[in-house]
């Protein structure tokens, strides 16, 4: 059994990071503006429509890379509207960086030879270090920071008995989740719609104070929401030895009407 975890490490705004992520950006839209316009959404259609184009632009992996990105985007809207992006991570394969503790090495398509960036990782983070590193992201947020999204795979043991506390649980929106013995994990909806109502008032407000305002409450909620969910998990985990998840995949194409 494969465990994979993903680690956020801030990187300072490097001019060559800022450089390449808006090169990454523009070669990504372009070869989104290439498949909307061809109706081409699969990623090996899409990859004999704009690689050669690419390459003037990007080494090969990196090309890969954006090929893949584009795809993700024109099947999210399933070709009905262009997408318009305003910004895009660049991904990296294994082939294109090098981990390790205090540093990162990274493949640049701008230098044209690797680039090595200090790293200094949060020991929480410290036990996923001696786990095979697998790929890697760069985002700017909102704010403009950076950041250093790598993921780390480890093979482990599957247990040869899994237990004899089975739970069934039922995923949705009012609820969190709904569990076979019971439990009930509300959605705090109470607490979203206040955000919502607070942004709508500050967003028609429009004055300086209303626009520092808007800033400062910028991903609280979505901060909220990950630490709701990272808690009713637990609690959901500690609670059985086997875990039963319905199988939601196709659920869109599906259903009639």
């Amino acid at each position: 059994m494969k465990l994979v975890s993903t680690i956020k490490v801030k990187t300072p705004r490097i001019k060559e990071l800022i450089n390449m992520s808006q090169i990454f950006l523009q070669a990504t839209q372009f070869a989104i503006n290439r498949g909307f316009e061809a109706k081409v959404s699969n990623r090996f259609k899409l990859h004999h429509l704009v690689y050669r184009s690419l390459r003037q632009w990007l080494p090969a992996d990196f090309a890969c890379e954006c090929i893949a990105k584009a795809s993700e985007n024109l099947k999210a809207v399933k070709l009905k509207k262009r997408p318009i992006l305003k910004s895009c991570p660049i991904s990296f394969n294994r082939n294109l960086f090098t981990f390790r503790a205090d540093n990162i090495r990274i493949a640049t398509f701008t230098l044209r030879k690797r680039m090595d960036v200090s790293l200094d990782i949060p020991e929480y983070y410290w036990k996923y270090l001696d786990w095979r590193y697998q790929t890697l992201e760069i985002i700017t947020d909102k704010k403009g920071r950076m950041f250093f999204h790598i993921t780390f795979a480890k093979e482990v043991n599957t247990p040869s008995s899994c237990g004899n506390k089975f739970l069934g649980v039922d995923l949705g929106i009012n609820n969190l989740a709904v569990c076979s013995d019971g439990q009930v994990f509300k959605g705090h909806k109470t607490r979203i719609i206040q955000h919502q109502f607070l942004r709508k008032r500050l967003q028609r407000k429009g004055t300086k104070s209303a626009k520092r305002k808007l800033k400062a409450i910028s991903g609280r909620q979505k901060r909220y929401m990950r630490w709701v969910n990272h808690n009713v998990s637990k609690q959901i985990v500690a609670s059985a030895d086997v875990i039963a998840l319905e199988d939601l995949k196709g659920i869109r194409k599906n259903r009639k009407g």
